[in-house]
């Protein structure tokens, strides 16, 4: 690494003591010109802030030292579609992986292609996940085009709601991470005033989106597939035994595109497990693909709870209770069972001054799901612990109702 851009100094996170504290460097060097021992081939460290920093050069500043230098075209010149362009932290919640992204490719660490387009205000803009901030920030930028995960929306619609009338217009609010229920839909619809509320399907491996909703579609498309399938990308579903299974059979979906990443970072290993040898991606997920070009989540095969040898996918338990009117969000885990193996148990969001027992649970579910997948466990918890992308971190959830602090 030659190059490192630091950002702010904000709440818990103060880049340039860190940094201090592990280049002692710093504070004698001259700006661009880094001599560290531990990092020898480091010589730029750049901020996007205002503040003067020893040792650390100013965004705006190189910007106008570099401006109408003819070398930075020569290294534009220099760089060819399959170079990596991009290293990302996977925001997956079992492990720390990166995955690298080509230009042409996608690293968990991952390298990923470069993308022309950023176009996108995030939901989750704010340097940290903050409802308040969020909020404040679609009304300040006139946001058009959002994204986030459908729990960024059941936080930013309360927050909303608490505040009354806000000048917040969206023409469109994509939704990734999970699906989004038919009323949450219909919310962003009234209390975000948007037009158009999108589904997307995508993996840090893929850089992109694989699947989105397309214009017109229905609240209940929206809600109950994951859009249908990109331009210039392949997908199959597949058996255990790699074989295509046909339109309409859950089974796991594989991905072949120029969008795919590289590699994992320094895991030749891994890699060599994620990919097929001419170029297929195994995405873990449980997918339904329909003869009309869209798709249908099934759940994560990492995330199946086997209960007395019936496998079962925590996601069709949760599409269900999250229907539920007094329910905001669910989480549906495994805990262990001397009998079955495994037991369902529910932790659920509840809107406030409401009560759900078991029993009204089950009741709920019944008729709308088969009975071996009712959930015979209830836990309700306050917030859901969540991944700095606002994702819930399941396995997190998994061990705190193990360990009774649930």
């Amino acid at each position: 690494m030659k190059g490192l851009i630091i950002g702010d100094t904000i709440k818990n996170r103060d880049y340039y003591t860190f940094l201090n504290k592990i280049i002692p460097e710093l504070q004698t060097s001259k700006v661009l010109s880094l001599k560290s021992q531990i990092f020898p081939n480091l010589t730029s460290i750049i901020t996007l802030g205002k503040e003067k920093l020893s040792g650390i050069s100013n965004v705006d500043n190189l910007i106008n030292s570099f401006r109408n230098n003819s070398e930075v075209s020569k290294y534009g010149q220099d760089l060819k579609p399959e170079d990596p362009g991009l290293c990302l932290f996977t925001s997956g919640t079992t492990g720390t992986t990166f995955s690298c992204v080509g230009f042409d490719h996608n690293i968990d660490c991952f390298i990923t292609p470069w993308l022309n387009d950023s176009y996108i205000c995030s939901a989750d803009s704010a340097p940290t996940y903050n409802v308040a901030a969020n909020v404040n920030a679609l009304c300040a930028e006139k946001c058009t085009v959002i994204t986030g995960t459908p729990t960024m929306y059941i936080d930013i619609i309360s927050h909303i709601k608490n505040r009354g009338d806000l000048p917040i217009k969206l023409h469109v609010a994509l939704v990734g991470g999970a699906s989004c229920s038919p009323e949450l839909i219909r919310q962003m619809n009234e209390q975000m005033k948007t037009d158009y509320v999108s589904a997307m399907y995508g993996l840090t491996e893929s850089t992109a989106c694989v699947f989105h909703s397309q214009p017109g579609d229905s609240v209940d498309v929206v809600a109950e597939t994951a859009g249908y399938l990109t331009d210039h990308s392949e997908v199959k579903v597949v058996n255990e035994k790699e074989k295509i299974v046909p339109f309409g059979t859950p089974g796991e979906l594989m991905v072949r595109s120029y969008s795919n990443m590289i590699c994992y970072w320094d895991e030749p290993e891994k890699t060599k497990k994620t990919f097929t040898e001419d170029g297929w991606l195994f995405t873990g997920d449980k997918f339904t693909l329909f003869s009309d070009g869209y798709g249908k989540i099934v759940g994560r095969f990492k995330d199946i709870i086997i209960r007395g040898g019936e496998n079962i996918a925590p996601k069709e338990i949760e599409d269900v209770l999250n229907t539920h009117p007094d329910v905001i969000a669910s989480q549906v885990v495994g805990v262990p069972d001397e009998r079955l193996g495994e037991e369902l148990c529910a932790v659920l969001k509840l809107r406030e001054d409401t009560n759900f027992t078991t029993q009204q649970m089950a009741n709920y579910c019944s008729g709308r799901i088969a009975r071996f997948k009712i959930p015979k466990l209830l836990k309700v918890i306050d917030e859901f612990p969540r991944t700095a992308s606002g994702k819930i971190k399941r396995h997190t959830l998994k061990e705190l109702v193990e360990s009774g602090k649930i």
